[in-house]
């Protein structure tokens, strides 16, 4: 009943994956850490839409060279997580410690979203691991629950799409 309604209220709030929207639901998100990503990702967003103006012809015309910068990004964006990662779990786990965690994370944070916005999204499948890995950052510093909602949710999947397979090869 209470993710429901939660559900509810999310309805009017940007949301991208069921794995975000659940965290959001469970934990009655938008706190103060997501209100001040949000102000300090705008100017984020404004340059990198400018530069994935840029860059995104340049990719195609660099043909397979163009996957080293895209390599590159990605390096950049696993860099951030490794640092962001285990304070959001740090900040989860010591409550006292959150408002620290949050300054610490802000400019791996930022990086990290940054690195993620200019990379191009080159195939249409490659459209949901890329705003998933914006949800991690909005979510700070339930980024560590949100991955295990995400996993939890893919693997129910699965789960649904074998059992309606056994059911087609039985019927």
């Amino acid at each position: 009943m209470h993710l429901s309604r939660g559900m509810n209220v999310l309805s009017t709030i940007r949301t991208t994956t069921p794995a975000r929207d659940f965290i959001w639901a469970a934990h009655g998100l938008p706190k103060w850490e997501q209100t001040v990503l949000q102000v300090l990702v705008l100017p984020v967003n404004l340059v990198s839409m400018l530069c994935k103006l840029v860059l995104t012809p340049l990719f195609a015309l660099l043909g397979p060279v163009g996957v080293l910068p895209l390599f590159v990004l990605n390096v950049v964006w696993l860099a951030s997580l490794a640092v962001f990662l285990p304070l959001s779990i740090l900040s989860l786990a010591v409550p006292l410690l959150r408002p620290v965690c949050f300054l610490l994370a802000v400019p791996f944070l930022l990086i990290g979203y940054f690195a993620n916005a200019i990379s191009p999204v080159l195939k249409p499948d490659d459209a949901g691991p890329h705003l998933f890995k914006c949800d991690l950052v909005e979510v700070f510093p339930y980024s560590y629950p949100l991955m295990h909602a995400d996993k939890f949710i893919h693997q129910m999947v699965e789960q649904m799409r074998r059992g309606s397979r056994e059911d087609q090869s039985t019927g």
